[in-house]
């Protein structure tokens, strides 16, 4: 990703993310924007310079067109390196064409080529489109969080 493409990115990101926090039940519509902002922030402070950080534009490459963005984390432990995806969009005219699942095969070829041996997400309930696609190329549930509004 480039900083052109960073500014659109975040253009869009930082509502989305507030969106599906509200959604979520997990932010108070007056406060997500700012949550939200405050988070990009922290975990961006150099954009696409931050380090372990890896952005990227997702191309159709044979119309050289922007269909999305994918942004993972890269960390470490003593049980090796996981990617983490913070944000995965595909823009909602490119839904359902197999860009979703296309990138994400392309991302464990870009994983394994870093020494990654997991790829881990959280996924908004609610987004169960995203979740069937997960599973439909072996993503697995780690943990569940689960919540009873009163």
């Amino acid at each position: 990703m480039n900083n052109l493409d960073f500014e659109d990115y975040m253009a869009s990101a930082i509502t989305d993310y507030a969106v599906d926090k509200v959604a979520a039940g997990a932010w108070a519509k007056a406060e997500s924007e700012q949550l939200s902002k405050e988070a990009f922030e922290r975990l961006l402070p150099k954009g696409v310079n931050t380090e372990n950080e890896y952005l990227f534009s997702i191309l159709n490459s044979e119309a050289s067109q922007k269909v999305g963005y994918l942004w993972f984390q890269l960390s470490e432990t003593l049980l090796g390196k996981t990617a983490f995806i913070l944000d995965f969009v595909i823009f909602e005219q490119y839904r359902g064409r197999g860009y979703g699942h296309q990138t994400l095969k392309v991302l464990e070829e870009v994983a394994k080529n870093l020494d990654i041996h997991k790829i881990a997400l959280h996924v908004f309930a609610h987004n169960t489109t995203a979740i069937a696609l997960y599973e439909k190329v072996g993503y697995k549930n780690t943990d569940i969080t689960m919540a009873k509004y009163l």
